[in-house]
């Protein structure tokens, strides 16, 4: 007779699945099921102490990574209302403000000349430029 073992080949792939599965249930096991593992790692992550900006810093992570993420959404959705509401109302705002300019041509210009004089009295050498560009349709 032959002194020949018998030879079991068995592909790496199926021995890799294998402990994967074998593994990935025996975590789950002892974590108390999938279920409770993964509502474990979502608190974990909803809950973990990050900076300001949301990520995990070396000096300083005051806040919980949900706050700065709903803050975050909170104020990109302010900042798209803002602007939809400017540009909506862009002529009404155009208006008021030059209605507020009107009356503020005499104060301008007392704060214009305040200002010349005093540059005038602390500086030897000066220079000023005015020019005044006016589009008066009358």
């Amino acid at each position: 007779m032959n002194d020949q073992l018998v030879k079991l080949e068995v592909s790496d792939e199926l021995i890799r699945g294998i402990v994967t599965k074998q593994v990935t249930a025996a975590m789950l096991t002892a974590m108390g099921g999938r279920e409770e593992f993964l509502e474990k790692i979502v608190t974990t992550v909803m809950t973990m102490k990050v900076n300001a900006e949301g990520k995990v810093d070396s000096y300083r992570n005051d806040f919980q990574w949900l706050d700065v993420m709903v803050r975050k959404m909170i104020q990109e959705a302010a900042v798209t209302a803002i602007k939809a509401w400017i540009t909506n109302n862009q002529p009404a705002i155009e208006k008021t403000v030059q209605k507020g300019f009107q009356g503020q041509t005499k104060q301008m210009a007392t704060a214009f000349t305040a200002g010349l004089l005093k540059a005038i009295e602390t500086k030897w050498q000066f220079q000023v430029n005015v020019t005044f560009n006016t589009t008066n349709k009358t």
